[in-house]
């Protein structure tokens, strides 16, 4: 009788450990999944606040850097991609510069 009794608790024990194990394994996940959806919404909110924006007139002398610089505090991701955008379209425009120059010599 004892030992059906141990057998009982002991799949009794590893069973619950186990649905304990998958409990805390869902919370986690829901905790995953609540980071995720939160970090949608800041972006969401951060492009919908850029869109909202007024254009500005195409004929005036503006200057991205220091637009971008100004926004930083309003627009931290969307600077942070800005920032790369322009570093990479600097890059191509000073490769196809040098490559101008070298078949110019």
């Amino acid at each position: 009788m004892d030992d059906d009794y141990d057998y009982e608790f002991a799949t009794y024990s590893t069973s619950s450990s186990t649905s304990n194990t998958s409990l805390w394994t869902s919370t986690l996940d829901q905790d995953d999944d609540v980071q995720q959806q939160h970090d949608e919404f800041v972006k969401q909110t951060e492009i919908d606040k850029y869109l909202t924006l007024p254009e500005t007139d195409p004929t005036e002398k503006n200057d991205l850097l220091i637009w971008w610089k100004q926004r930083r505090s309003d627009f931290p991701i969307l600077c942070i991609l800005a920032k790369k955008t322009l570093q990479f379209l600097l890059l191509l425009f000073l490769q196809n510069a040098c490559s101008q120059m070298s078949e110019i010599t």
